[in-house]
Formats: C-alpha cells, structure tokens, sequence
C-alpha cells in the first residue's frame, strides 16, 4: 500500500478504496458473510469509525445478538451445506416432542396417585424409584447390546430413537384409559424405551456434529445445537402449560393435539434426517455406490446417494456370502487346511488385508494388518464382494444382479464374467471350491484395475476416505512380516 500523508495507517483488512486527491484510506471488514460490518476511514492522521443511523445500529445489535447466542462462530463458512435444512427440522421436531411430554407428565402424575386421595406419597416414591431403576438398567443393557453400531447406521437409529419416544409419551399419555390396579409395570418399560431413545438419540447427535463442524469446531456446534434446544423447549413447555390449562376439562381435544403433534414429531424428524449429507462411506451407502458402479462403470456423488439411502431399511445383500471384517480367525482356522492358508498367503503376499473364503458357509473373513488405514479398509470390503461374486460364478451359481449392455459401454460387471469364463474350475467335488493360487492372481490383476477406477471415482465425487462407518471388528493380524503371524490380536483402543 502507497503512503500519503502525514501519518501512514496501515491494517490486514480489505482495502476497499483509496483517493489520493483527499488523502483518504477507506477500509472495509467483515465478520462472516452472516456477521457484523465496519467501515473505517483514515484521514489526515485519525481513524475514523463511518456513522451509522439509529436503526441500523438496533438492528445490527440485535443480529449480531442472535447470532452469538444460537449459531457457531463463522456461520455459515464453519458448518456443511445441510446445517440449515436439519436444524430448522430439528427445531420443529423438539417443539412437537417438548408440548408432547408436557402432556404426559400430567398423566404420569394421575397414575401415580397425585390428586388421589387414597394415595400415600410413599407408593408413588417407590413407582419413580422403580421406574427410574429399570431406564438405568436398559440404558447399560442397549449400550452393550448395539452401542457399536450407532456409527454405521446413524440415520436408522436416529429415527429408531425418535419412534420409541413417541411410543412411550403414548403409552404414559394414555395411562390414567389403562384401567389397571397399578402402572408401574408400563412405567417401566417406557422409561426402558426412553432410556434407549437417550443412548441412541444422544449418540447420533453427536456423530451428526461432528459431520457439521467441518471447521473442527465440534463443541462450539454442539453447543449452540444446545442453546437452540433449550429455547425451543423452554416455549414449547409455554405453550403446553396454556393447552393444558385451556382444554383441561376436555380430553378429546388434548388427544387430538397430540395425536397431530405425534405425526409432525415423526415427519419433521425423517425430513431433517432425510436432508443429511454425510461424504464418509457406511455400509447402505457403499452398496448404493458399489451397485452403481457395477450398473453403470460410474460413482454416483454424496447427494445422490444420501437421498437414496433409505432410513428405514437399509440395503444390505452384498454378493451371496456374509462378509465379516476386523474379526478374530479362530472360526476359519479351525476347518481351514495349511495348504489352503499357505495359497491365500501367497495370493495375497505384500497386502495389508487377506481374506479367508469358508465355502460350506458361504462367509468370506477378512482379516486386517496392525498398520491398516480407512482407504484400505474400504477396498478390501470393495476386493471381498467382487471376490464373493466372482466365487459364485467360477461355481456355477446364478447371482441376483442382472448384467445390462449399454451402448459401446462394458460394465465391471460384464468385465467379470468375461473374466470367469477364463478361469475354468477343474471338477473335484460337487462342493464350492476356491479359487487355485493361479486364479487368484489372475483375480488380482482383475481387481487392482477396477479398484483403480472405483476410488479415482470416489476422490473425483469428494467421498470422505479418511474415515469410514463400515461393519469392521477390532481384531488385527501382522501380515506385512516375512513370516507372517495370523494369530489375531486384538487392536489396542
């Protein structure tokens, strides 16, 4: 920057303008494209603030207010492209949930005796203990039982949540209608079913956080998600008190507000879920991509496949054989010939995964390396449905996908029964057999060029490859020594 002047000023904001003639420095500074503005000008020795009116300034304040208390720092550059979609869903979703369990606390509150006089505190006491107990016990039970696959299957278990809370709030609503001589019984279980909601519901949040804080800024998302909830709920349970209080002789009208909010909660949840667009691979979204590349010799990019990945049941046939990634070898060992381990040995010599067919079973184990890494992971799920394809086939057994030519077009699927018919299996056994150590090469060689051109289509789409929510297990083997120790261990966490 030139200097005029008596004095030079110098800044790292934006330069906006300059006029030599008045010896007048114009600078402009932004916070965010959603953030404050400020002019300054620098003249004849003095920086000077530019004036603005009265209301601008209010609503400025006011702006910037909002924006401080409710969203992260550098909005909207801090956070992915369906932040918005979700957290207006999400918003609506929280409102109908929030009058919802404003209701049922009023009849939890009946069926434990409040404003009964043959009621003793001491009964109801209990009730809550008893009740508070068995959500603790079914909160440590469903961690234990499916707490590892909250990653792999967010979006599921997310609506899964979502759908057991408003089966519980209906089952404590309708409680005073049950006609029985004690609730405690119902109570229990909805505060089993709410416990799992908060596992579940608490666990996908976070995994959706930490997809929406793309700057690293993962606490500061998570809580202004925090300060939204709470506003929103702190006017919901407003507006609950006002309906209670207002039908409360009438009965039909809370249930017909319930009901209502009961469906808004539901579609307002599978909207902002729905609107998700996460780029790392789980397993419904690698078998999308995986079945279209096969279709079509094409990756389809994140959009597409978030919205066509289903919520409710998610696909999971992948090749005929059950794949089994990152689990301990015993099983297989303990049928697996030396010879036949010594040719997957040598099949997959200088890889950092190997996989281990048990044909009888129709399950392919694929073991992993200490040093194995995201990328790695993804193409050995990628090498071990091929494979399984590819063993259907050399054994003469139909598959489900159905090859289609395209105009001056071949497809990896027609690549690999063009492949099969070269590798012809010599007829031993009536059984599934695998393929011979010259097959397998030739299957490499196969598999080394599709694999190429699946990951240049996930790299050029912007699939996140650092990470992934694949089935994979913690049991790792030392492949890459000379003499290659298979005796699994499992990875230090």
């Amino acid at each position: 920057m030139s200097k005029t002047g008596d004095s030079p000023c110098s800044s790292h904001n934006t330069l906006a303008s300059v006029s030599k003639q008045e010896k007048v420095y114009q600078f402009i500074e932004n916070a965010g494209k959603f953030g404050g503005k400020h002019t300054y000008k620098c003249l004849n020795g003095k920086i000077i603030k530019s004036s603005e009116g009265i209301a601008s300034s209010v609503t400025f304040f006011l702006k910037d207010l909002f924006k401080q208390i409710f969203l992260p720092v550098g909005f909207p550059e801090s956070v992915s492209d369906d932040y918005v979609s979700y957290q207006i869903w999400d918003t609506i979703q929280a409102f109908c949930s929030t009058i919802t369990g404003t209701f049922t606390t009023q009849s939890i509150l009946k069926s434990v005796g409040v404003g009964d006089q043959t009621a003793t505190a001491l009964g109801a006491a209990i009730t809550w203990i008893i009740k508070d107990g068995s959500g603790l016990g079914g909160r440590i039970l469903f961690v234990w039982w499916h707490g590892n696959s909250l990653d792999s299957d967010c979006k599921t278990w997310r609506m899964f949540a979502d759908i057991i809370n408003d089966c519980a709030l209906t089952i404590e609503f309708t409680l005073p209608y049950w006609a029985l001589k004690s609730n405690t019984g119902l109570l229990c279980l909805t505060s089993v079913m709410k416990s799992i909601v908060g596992v579940a519901g608490g666990a996908t949040r976070a995994a959706i956080t930490q997809h929406q804080a793309v700057q690293g800024n993962m606490a500061d998302v998570s809580a202004k998600d925090g300060s939204q909830e709470t506003c929103v709920n702190l006017l919901a349970s407003i507006l609950g008190i006002f309906l209670l209080t207002y039908f409360e002789n009438n009965e039909v009208y809370l249930a017909v507000i319930f009901a209502f909010l009961t469906v808004m909660h539901i579609f307002a949840n599978y909207k902002a879920i729905h609107g998700l667009t996460f780029k790392h691979l789980n397993l419904p979204r690698f078998l999308i991509v995986f079945n279209n590349y096969l279709k079509y010799d094409a990756v389809a990019n994140p959009t597409v496949v978030n919205k066509a990945e289903s919520i409710f049941f998610p696909n999971s046939y992948l090749c005929g054989f059950t794949i089994t990634m990152g689990s301990s070898l015993q099983k297989p060992f303990k049928t697996l010939h030396a010879d036949r381990l010594n040719l997957i040995m040598k099949a997959f010599k200088g890889q950092k995964y190997i996989i281990v067919p048990e044909m009888k079973k129709r399950i392919l184990y694929v073991a992993f390396d200490q040093s194995i890494d995201s990328e790695l992971m993804i193409r050995a799920y990628f090498h071990a449905i091929m494979l399984g394809k590819a063993l259907l086939i050399y054994n003469n057994i139909l598959l489900d996908s159905k090859t289609k030519r395209h105009i001056h077009h071949v497809t990896p699927t027609q690549r690999l029964h063009n492949l099969m018919k070269k590798l012809v299996r010599s007829p031993v056994s009536e059984n599934m057999e695998m393929f011979t150590l010259e097959h397998f090469i030739i299957f490499n060689v196969y598999i080394h060029a599709e694999a190429l051109s699946f990951f240049t289509g996930l790299s050029i789409n912007n699939w996140d490859l650092s990470r992934n929510s694949l089935p994979v297990g913690e049991w790792r083997c030392n492949l890459l020594n000379d003499d290659a120790d298979c005796s699994t261990t499992k990875k230090d966490n």
